[in-house]
């Protein structure tokens, strides 16, 4: 037994060769290695070491006994999701009991796992405040060695943001994401916020004149469409890797050939960034770095169209996280790709005829089952009735519903 109960001494004897004429052992130097080997005498393989109790041949450096002081700060945020009741006021009913809980078992955690963790002793939540959401008090105490710097509030502040999704998640609780305090009256001064890149589309239009228009091409079924497609993608996504968008940007998906004087390919190509699109072609930085003026040209003006309603096509994709991505699945020919397609247009068929666009929807058309990280990707390719005078398509409404 260690000198708690719980823990384990270990004793053991080590063999080595030595030359008559050989230096006695070094066990200081020994010592010295051991140590660093170990981390400081606190790991070996799974096991956690006492970092006074290591002994070379009897040799041991006892630290320099220093009594730390237990220190306290404060934390302070607001729950949005948790309603102020007048019981959260009271700390003897069981609703402030059992939050308070709660909460110091997440701060604990949390806490814990800092760059405090191995001096850190607790968190005691204090009050609950009424604002139009709950305002949470908790006082936290740690160990802090007569020797060692001060808290570093603003360090651990940005530590407990981002364990909480930048401040916007602890546990079951959504916190307002300027409401955390460390320890003061305010927050630490903080770097600019930096929002998570969005995935942003333009559409490429072109016209290519040795590609003789066939009616193959205007259906996504057929082998000469499924071909040309595969082609157009690569061929894209290589020029524009290499373009000033290269590093944010995602690739392209061919979603229709047209008749024209030639042949007009329009695209729909996705990247990171800070854009405003338009719906046809050119995208306005609004931050970040502009699309390469010769990757991007304008869409062909066209005059207005004064005829019935016309068939318009949006894409849908999507991946499926449950139907394993096997190579039947890439040959249009195949059993499996025409059976799980059938299944593909019936559902989301269903799924629009629901939507906001039901009345003038007329169906989807399953282009594409590609791999991803073991799982299927679907590309889809859906078509609509738009009158002239209707206002585009509201994507952003469409994924929502």
């Amino acid at each position: 037994p260690g000198s708690h109960g719980d823990q384990t001494r270990v004793d053991a004897v080590c063999t080595y060769s030595k030359e008559p004429s050989a230096a006695p052992l070094d066990r200081v130097g020994l010592y010295h290695q051991v140590s660093n080997k170990t981390s400081g005498i606190t790991q070996l393989g799974p096991y956690s070491l006492h970092k006074d109790s290591l002994y070379v041949n009897g040799y041991n450096e006892q630290p320099v006994l220093t009594t730390a002081a237990l220190e306290r700060f404060t934390i302070n945020f607001t729950i949005t999701n948790l309603p102020y009741t007048s019981d959260l006021e009271n700390p003897d009913s069981a609703k402030f009991n059992a939050t308070q809980r709660v909460m110091n078992t997440l701060l604990d955690k949390l806490l814990k796992e800092s760059s405090i963790g191995p001096d850190f002793h607790g968190c005691e939540t204090t009050a609950f405040r009424y604002g139009d959401q709950t305002r949470v008090d908790a006082v936290c105490t740690y160990s802090k060695e007569p020797t060692a710097a001060p808290l570093d509030r603003v360090g651990l502040y940005h530590q407990v943001s981002n364990k909480t999704s930048g401040i916007t998640q602890l546990g079951p609780y959504s916190l307002h994401k300027d409401s955390l305090y460390v320890n003061g009256d305010r927050p630490p001064t903080q770097p600019p916020t930096t929002t998570a890149a969005a995935l942003e589309r333009f559409t490429i239009n072109f016209t290519i004149t040795n590609l003789p228009y066939t009616s193959d091409l205007e259906n996504p079924d057929s082998a000469k469409f499924n071909a040309t497609q595969r082609v157009m993608n690569t061929l894209l996504d290589k020029l524009l890797k290499e373009s000033s968008i290269g590093p944010d940007f995602h690739g392209c998906e061919t979603t229709a050939f047209r008749y024209g004087s030639g042949q007009i390919v329009p695209l729909h190509i996705s990247l990171t960034g800070d854009w405003a699109c338009n719906n046809h072609c050119c995208c306005v930085s609004n931050g970040g770095t502009s699309p390469d003026a010769h990757s991007v040209s304008p869409a062909p003006t066209q005059p207005p169209t004064t005829t019935a309603a016309a068939l318009e096509r949006f894409t849908v994709n999507f991946t499926i996280t449950n139907l394993p991505y096997t190579s039947d699945l890439e040959n249009p020919d195949s059993a499996k790709f025409r059976a799980t397609r059938r299944v593909m247009n019936t559902l989301l068929d269903r799924l629009l005829k629901e939507s906001s666009i039901g009345p003038v929807f007329h169906g989807c058309e399953t282009t594409d089952f590609r791999y991803e990280w073991d799982q299927t990707r679907v590309d889809a390719v859906c078509t609509y009735s738009q009158e002239p005078s209707a206002a585009p398509l509201d994507r952003v409404g469409l994924y929502h519903q």
